[in-house]
């Protein structure tokens, strides 16, 4: 619909009169947020908060595009009246943004449990407001969402000294291991960011001896290149950058055990061990850590 062609009287009568707009009313959200309609957004979100059925209005929809549109604008009282409307909590729908000249893809599905865990989905909005929005916004939304999170801390992507890509924060490997039993066992290696620098690996094996935070035959394999009982070798979520060389089913299978495997033992190369199997709480067999 082109608001254009309609007046912002008409558009707020139409509010007022609790008439959905053709294509959905966070159309008229998304074009208000980027113009810094301040009135409209304010009517939008009472019509909706005294008649949510009657005038639904998703605030975050589509990877908090309201904000990221007024974030992108530089509107800062815009900013606040959304924020003051909950349109910085996470929104529940995948989505992938391809930007040209921008060194990654912004996709809210590319960090491990982005949907579960809002610290991990933060990052990945910051980062977008990073490269797309004046350093002033970026600041602004980086102290909000501190403050709003206590645990949160926001800190710059880590970079591939060689490339100079950005690197995902979170990273995980899992590996099918036979063991004569009709499913196999999985081995998850998963590499976590902690500042700019540094990371940490936590393994772990959903065998009954690994579930038991003991290092079992399955992991010692791994760590030991032994690969004969290993079917197969999984990157999940958070590859490097785009995330498709690796899912190539053209490949050779055996060759991507050994690049997963070879990129896990480097990860342990530049780590050293920070616990013991005792203490290690939520499934996580043995935790390591850099500290370049």
């Amino acid at each position: 619909m082109d608001f254009f062609r309609i007046s912002k009287e008409d558009i707020i009568k139409q509010i007022k009169k609790r008439e959905s707009f053709q294509g959905g009313n966070e159309e008229l959200l998304f074009w208000a947020s980027i113009n810094g309609y301040n009135d409209i957004i304010k009517y939008l979100i009472e019509a909706n908060r005294e008649e949510p059925s009657k005038f639904p209005l998703q605030i975050n929809k589509y990877w908090n595009l309201a904000l990221r549109y007024a974030a992108k604008h530089g509107h800062v009282e815009t900013i606040k009246i959304l924020i003051d409307a909950d349109a910085d909590n996470p929104s529940y729908d995948d989505v992938i943004i391809n930007e040209d000249n921008i060194k990654i893809n912004y996709t809210v599905a590319s960090a491990p449990g982005s949907t579960r865990h809002k610290e991990r989905y933060n990052y990945l909005l910051l980062d977008w407001i990073y490269d797309n929005c004046l350093p002033s916004i970026f600041e602004m939304l980086k102290n909000h969402f501190e403050k709003k999170n206590n645990s949160f801390h926001y800190f710059e992507r880590p970079v591939n000294p060689e490339s100079g890509l950005y690197i995902s924060r979170w990273h995980i490997i899992k590996f099918k291991v036979s063991d004569l039993r009709p499913k196999p066992y999985t081995v998850t290696f998963s590499r976590s960011f902690i500042n700019k620098k540094d990371f940490k690996v936590h393994i772990k094996c959903d065998c009954d001896i690994g579930k038991k935070n003991i290092k079992c035959k399955h992991i010692k394999d791994i760590i030991s290149s032994r690969t004969a009982n290993i079917i197969a070798g999984k990157l999940d979520e958070g590859e490097e950058i785009k995330n498709t060389e690796i899912q190539d089913e053209s490949r050779n299978p055996k060759e991507k055990i050994i690049e997963n495997l070879n990129t896990v033992l480097s990860w342990l190369q530049s780590t050293h061990k920070e616990n013991e199997p005792e203490g290690i709480n939520q499934g996580k067999l043995f935790e390591y850590v850099n500290d370049n």
